[in-house]
């Protein structure tokens, strides 16, 4: 009965060594999640200060180091909304976890309505410019050939972060596998990432009624910020020839816009 009744005992003191174990390792998990997410927030809080000492004697210091000490490490991300910003601009009372951000203007870094494809590269004599219709205006980038054929333009994000990407576009494809999309490059065009396939619309008269025509807008990961190698491309991949009258593309009112680091 002694035997019995120790062992219980026994049994008790392990469930309770147990429990607080994991009660102690939650609460060091709580305390060392909270201390990293506060750390990368305090290393751009004291770049904005860094910076502000900078100025006293250099005026016109861009204060790069705010690039490096506003990303967070493991993700890349800017620690807060608009943290580059406010730290180049000298207020890091507005660093903090969640913050509202310090106002930073939003620029159009392209904006293109297709008078002409002077500003893009790649199978622009399969892609050309559309005198009938547009989103917009009369003129519009048009596809209408056999195969898969894309127009890419390059621009610098140098010195913007939150990049985004917006278009109008309309299609007239009906087969399964065809496609239209933006494809978006951090390396100069030596890989490409697809963004979601636009949806097939079928049957629309050409030229395109301005009811057809659909607005999208992309925000583009951290990768795609402060960086001198960044494209976009539009491919369109249908499986007509152009004298089948079938199936087109059409994209227009292009912009890349992003807000100010500096």
């Amino acid at each position: 009965m002694s035997r019995a009744q120790g062992s219980l005992e026994y049994m008790v003191i392990i469930a309770a060594v147990l429990a607080i174990t994991a009660v102690t390792v939650l609460f060091l998990s709580g305390v060392f999640s909270s201390q990293s997410s506060t750390v990368p927030v305090a290393a751009c809080k004291q770049a904005s200060q860094t910076c502000t000492l900078s100025r006293m004697s250099s005026p016109n210091d861009p204060c790069l180091n705010c690039i490096t000490a506003c990303a967070n490490p493991a993700t890349l991300k800017e620690v807060a909304y608009q943290a580059t910003y406010c730290c180049t601009h000298e207020q890091p009372e507005n660093i903090y976890v969640n913050s509202p951000g310090c106002n930073a203007p939003t620029i159009t870094l392209f904006s293109e309505q297709f008078s002409s494809l002077s500003a893009w590269t790649g199978d622009t004599s399969k892609w050309y410019v559309s005198l009938t219709s547009g989103h917009g205006d009369t003129t519009s980038a048009y596809k209408d050939a056999y195969g898969a054929h894309v127009i890419a333009h390059a621009q610098s994000t140098v010195d913007v972060s939150n990049i985004q990407v917006s278009f109008w576009a309309v299609n007239n494809l009906r087969d399964s596998g065809e496609v239209l999309r933006l494809e978006w490059s951090g390396d100069g065009g030596n890989t490409w990432t697809l963004m979601p396939n636009l949806p097939r619309v079928y049957p629309i008269p050409s030229p395109a009624p301005p009811s057809a025509w659909r607005y999208y807008s992309y925000s583009l990961p951290a990768s795609a910020s402060n960086n001198p190698q960044f494209a976009i491309r539009f491919n369109c991949y249908d499986w007509h020839q152009s004298w089948e009258g079938w199936d087109w593309c059409q994209v227009d009112d292009v912009k890349i816009n992003g807000t100010a680091m500096r």
